[in-house]
């Protein structure tokens, strides 16, 4: 019994160790063009030829680390609001090994000028003070009251598979440091509500509308409440036509009838007159909001996707007057 027990043992050991030398481990530190270590990076490890995606999130000294990952050949990119995306392909792993890849980002468009440096963003949303506390408010009808003005963070995409011709238009608007993003003509800088940081506001109407108010052109979406359907011949908008219900408490907003011009977020990812968003909505008390964002447009993509993210009342906060022409630079370069 002792000899089948130290056998049972041994094996279990060595079963122990071979696991332990399969799975390998990326790591690295993210930092800015002068070295400055960059937090809250969006780091992601995609496998060549497989299925195997991995993501992280830099910390506050600018490092990441990926583990338990499976020997191979892989893609790194490492994205922040406002730079350039950083890419590394045919990354090789060994089995057991450890891989540091370091990632130094490059100045994006805005040249984190005053009001659009990533760190000074980043900041506005955590050096806040909590938002207030208290049972979540009631409509006469029972309903949740989703209204206010509220400061949302940045959904974070998941990996996207994208169909060939939008894969590659992706490229070439990063490349070209998204010289054609829309909000430089003063269009809407995108179709999904509620995608990217920043304040918007939530006013219930009257029973059958909610406006979605924003500081983006044009500013305001309406969502229809009363039971009714997309028109059998929806035209084509830039912001789609959205009909809303509810699902217990969470309002579930239903948009079609997107005109194809638009981008889904700054890095460039395009979408087609297919494009089909449901957002939900779900309140779950007096200063917190959950959103989460389905994505089906399969005239760019191969599957759907789901953002997930919150936001916090934000009492003291008002939406403010924007107006793209005034004083925009750029409007003597025609749009592609």
């Amino acid at each position: 019994m002792r000899v089948r027990w130290l056998l049972w043992c041994a094996l279990v050991i060595a079963a122990d160790a071979s696991s332990q030398t399969t799975a390998g481990v990326m790591t690295g530190v993210v930092s800015d063009p002068e070295g400055a270590p960059f937090a809250n990076a969006f780091v992601q490890l995609k496998a060549s030829g497989a299925s195997t995606i991995v993501n992280a999130v830099s910390g506050g000294d600018g490092r990441f680390t990926l583990s338990e990952i499976p020997s191979g050949t892989y893609e790194l990119t490492v994205n922040v609001p406002g730079m350039k995306s950083f890419t590394r392909t045919n990354l090789v792993l060994g089995a057991g090994a450890t891989l540091r890849v370091d990632a130094r980002l490059e100045d994006g468009p805005s040249l984190r000028t005053i009001g659009e440096d990533p760190a000074t963003i980043a900041a506005v949303f955590i050096n806040r003070p909590p938002p207030p506390t208290g049972p979540t408010p009631r409509l006469p009808s029972g309903k949740p009251d989703l209204s206010g003005t509220w400061m949302g963070g940045p959904g974070q995409l998941p990996s996207l598979e994208m169909l060939p011709w939008a894969d590659a238009l992706t490229k070439e608007r990063q490349q070209s440091d998204g010289k054609d993003y829309p909000p430089t003509y003063c269009l809407p800088s995108g179709p999904v509500p509620l995608l990217s940081a920043g304040f918007f506001g939530i006013v219930h109407g009257a029973a059958a509308l909610v406006l979605i108010v924003d500081e983006e052109t044009p500013g305001f979406r309406q969502v229809f409440i009363d039971g009714r359907d997309h028109p059998r011949d929806v035209e084509l908008t830039w912001m789609g036509h959205s009909t809303g219900r509810w699902e217990g408490d969470t309002l579930v907003v239903d948009s079609v009838g997107f005109r194809d011009r638009g981008w889904i977020d700054f890095s460039g990812h395009p979408h087609s007159a297919m494009l089909h968003i449901v957002h939900r909505l779900t309140r779950l008390d007096l200063g917190h909001l959950d959103i989460e964002i389905t994505v089906t447009d399969p005239g760019a993509y191969r599957a759907p996707w789901t953002a997930k993210k919150s936001a916090v009342l934000a009492p003291n906060e008002d939406i403010r007057e924007y107006v793209c022409n005034e004083n925009n630079k750029d409007l003597a370069r025609p749009p592609r």
